[in-house]
């Protein structure tokens, strides 16, 4: 039987993150689709053709918990996962409080986003 490869939403503006993180979810058997604004990531988001959303904290326009909210809106069982380069314990537990599935630190451990993007199988 086939199966559907899972679509990742990847949203980053730095374009060295995007594209290590894009490669690395390509080579672990997932969809990447890449954006570097929330907003335009926003526009395309549809739960029907997208497994899960990782995205960083800091964009333009939108913060990541921002992006969370409104994307949790459209569809409140979306799997979303946070990432950013801050340290302090205040980000990862606001993203979790407000439903991200997990919270990562860069440098990612791209094995860990993978084992939980792979929660689901």
């Amino acid at each position: 039987m086939l199966t559907r490869k899972k679509t990742i939403m990847l949203i980053e503006d730095d374009p060295l993150c995007l594209d290590s993180l894009s490669r690395a979810l390509r080579l672990n058997e997932f969809t990447p689709r890449v954006f570097t604004s929330p907003q335009k990531a926003l526009q395309e988001y549809r739960p029907d053709t997208v497994d899960a959303v990782i995205t960083d904290y800091h964009l333009p326009g939108l913060n990541g918990i921002q992006l969370l909210t409104e994307i949790k809106k459209k569809n409140p069982q979306a799997v979303v996962i946070m990432i950013s380069g801050d340290r302090g314990m205040d980000l990862p537990l606001r993203a979790i409080s407000q439903g991200a599935r997990a919270f990562f630190t860069k440098p990612i451990d791209i094995q860990k986003i993978i084992d939980n993007l792979s929660m689901d199988d």
